[in-house]
């Protein structure tokens, strides 16, 4: 009975992380059309790449993270990486 309990929290989180993935997958896309006017909108945490890419790492390092949530934030880091004038991610091998 415990294992059972041990694997429904296992997917809820799972869910979660995918469900948090989504989410910061869309502000992504918000960041990717602002473009070149990125540097330009008024400042707040949600318009900083440096934001979303703590989210992203805060739900990589969940242990026993599934491989496909993994490749989806890494995917995502990628991203924020190629917006312009954005830092790139450091320690890429350590996400």
């Amino acid at each position: 009975m415990a294992q059972s309990h041990v694997d429904e929290v296992s997917m809820w989180w799972d869910q979660h992380a995918e469900q948090d993935l989504s989410h910061i997958q869309a502000a992504v896309c918000q960041l990717e059309r602002l473009g070149n006017r990125l540097g330009t909108v008024e400042v707040s945490a949600v318009m900083n790449p440096e934001y979303w890419r703590t989210r992203i790492r805060e739900v990589m390092a969940r242990p026993d993270v599934p491989p496909r949530i993994v490749q989806k934030g890494l995917a995502l880091l990628a991203r924020l990486d190629r917006l312009p004038g954005a830092p790139r991610t450091e320690g890429r091998d350590e996400w």
